[in-house]
């Protein structure tokens, strides 16, 4: 997933350096929120100039996946999220040992 839409990142800020857009260039986060975030952006700049790109040779859809991809980005780290939560509540919920009284 993640690859998937960075791979289309990258995509769209070739295109968009091919006809001089300088703002699409990709950012050095690699983390999913960063690649989310630049999708997210990369989608609302494209939208005034989508007839440009599709003229050169991006796909009709390009905006619509991107925010597909987006959106299953955003799932997986809500997931994580809560896994990692599940996971604390599971370890803080259990009992502590209580250490030994001496029998005197």
């Amino acid at each position: 997933m993640r690859d998937d839409l960075r791979k289309d990142l990258e995509t769209v800020s070739r295109t968009a350096a091919s006809m001089g857009m300088k703002e699409f260039f990709m950012p050095r986060g690699k983390g999913d929120r960063a690649i989310a975030d630049v999708a997210r952006i990369f989608a609302k700049l494209a939208e005034p100039v989508k007839t440009e790109f599709i003229a050169n040779h991006m796909s009709k859809d390009f905006i619509d996946r991107l925010k597909a991809r987006v959106e299953g980005i955003e799932r997986s780290i809500e997931q994580q999220a809560a896994s990692k939560g599940d996971r604390k509540a599971a370890t803080t919920g259990s009992p502590r040992l209580e250490p030994k009284r001496s029998l005197r």
